[in-house]
């Protein structure tokens, strides 16, 4: 009967998810022999308590505080309600003389930004467009 004990009330504690009894259970079968030799059962002992610490679920408190006004008002990862000026894909930036304004973003005549760089099978193709 206390080999029964032994045996099958740690696996409960474990399917039970008392983790944390379960790793203290293995740390004392542990302790019992000496670290030179490891067995099947030491080292069956080792992996069931390192799955049992993994399985612990800790709480983070930091995610526990609630959002306060500073950081709604200081998000960064808001979406801007206007655009910034140049930056539309639809309206593209434009001077006084109504044309584009070449310090946006300055292209190429076929069309692709000075900053980008031309793969040698896009220029095969049709110009402006990528393949």
């Amino acid at each position: 009967i206390q080999w029964r004990k032994d045996t099958v009330a740690p696996g409960l504690e474990f399917r039970h998810r008392n983790f944390q009894l379960w790793a203290d259970l293995c740390m004392q079968m542990l302790e019992k022999s000496p670290y030179d030799r490891i067995e099947h059962t030491e080292l069956a002992a080792w992996i069931l308590k390192a799955r049992a610490l993994n399985e612990v679920v800790y709480i983070d408190e930091i995610d526990v505080d609630p959002e306060g006004i500073a950081e709604m008002i200081l998000n960064k990862n808001t979406i801007a309600h206007i655009p910034c000026p140049g930056t539309s894909l639809k309206l593209p930036g434009t001077n006084q003389t109504g044309g584009p304004s070449p310090a946006v973003r300055l292209i190429t005549q076929v069309g692709i930004p000075i900053t980008s760089f031309l793969r040698p099978s896009t220029q095969s193709g049709r110009p402006g467009t990528m393949e």
